[in-house]
């Protein structure tokens, strides 16, 4: 079975991924696609700047230090994934992408054409609402 598993930075709660990767089983294959979005960063920036606290161009630079950071914190969260389905026989392919969470986990499904499609809702969105769910041209399980 071919699972393709959607996680960004406010799509990511240890207890629910943990649930679907004891689900997998040796010979299983999981495509874990970590979606890096430029809003959070710019959500915290344009309040920091709204408030006063800095101008546009130290604001641009804080953008990126966060983004910096969302990036290295993606990267070390599929190298977890990795490791913790590495002895069990499972073959494992990580993504990093950026942009839209739904326009990535579309392009993706798209290209592996996985069985089985698991993303979780959003939660820990600053500054803002929580991106609804887009009616999706296939069939995929939200936790």
């Amino acid at each position: 079975m071919k699972v393709l598993l959607a996680l960004s930075s406010t799509r990511d709660r240890e207890e629910e991924v943990q649930r679907v990767l004891k689900e997998l089983k040796p010979g299983d294959e999981l495509v874990v696609l970590f979606v890096l979005d430029r809003r959070i960063p710019e959500s915290v920036a344009s309040w920091l700047l709204y408030l006063g606290f800095m101008g546009e161009t130290l604001t641009d630079e804080i953008q990126e230090v966060i983004f910096n950071e969302l990036t290295r914190n993606a990267e070390e969260r599929l190298r977890e994934i990795r490791q913790t389905l590495a002895s069990r026989g499972v073959q494992v392919k990580a993504l990093l992408r950026e942009g839209d969470f739904f326009e990535a986990l579309q392009e993706v499904y798209e290209a592996e054409q996985p069985d089985r499609v698991v993303f979780l809702r959003e939660e820990g969105v600053l500054l803002g609402e929580p991106q609804p769910t887009p009616g999706l041209p296939f069939p995929y399980e939200e936790l």
